[in-house]
C-alpha cells in the first residue's frame, strides 16, 4: 500500500517472456525501444540475452535457461536509456 502516491510518467518500453521449463530455451520479446537501439537483458544478476531492436523499436530474443524453478525479475536496458522489467517464471514441467 502506498500512502502518498506520486504520479509518474507512463511506461513506454515493455518486456515479456514465456513461462519456461527448467533447461529449456527462454523466449523474450520487447517493444518501445529506439529504432536500432542495442539492448541487454539481465535476470538474477546475469546477462541472459541481448541484441538490437528493429526499426519499430521491437525485438525478440532467446536465451539458454540457467535457472532453477522460481520467479525472477528480468530487466532490459538499451544504450539510449530505454528500460523495461518483467517477471521470468521457471517451472518444473509443462
Amino acid at each position: 500500500v502506498v500512502n502518498n502516491p506520486v504520479a509518474e510518467a507512463s511506461v513506454d518500453s515493455s518486456l515479456a517472456a514465456s513461462a519456461t521449463v527448467v533447461g529449456e530455451t527462454i523466449m523474450l520479446w520487447g517493444a518501445g525501444f529506439g529504432a536500432g537501439e542495442p539492448f541487454s537483458i539481465t535476470a538474477n544478476g546475469r546477462i541472459i540475452s541481448g541484441g538490437i531492436a528493429n526499426d519499430d523499436g521491437a525485438f525478440s530474443a532467446e536465451s539458454p535457461n540457467p535457472f532453477e524453478v522460481g520467479i525472477y525479475t528480468m530487466k532490459a536496458m538499451g544504450n539510449a536509456g530505454s528500460s523495461a522489467t518483467a517477471p521470468l517464471v521457471i517451472v518444473a514441467e509443462k
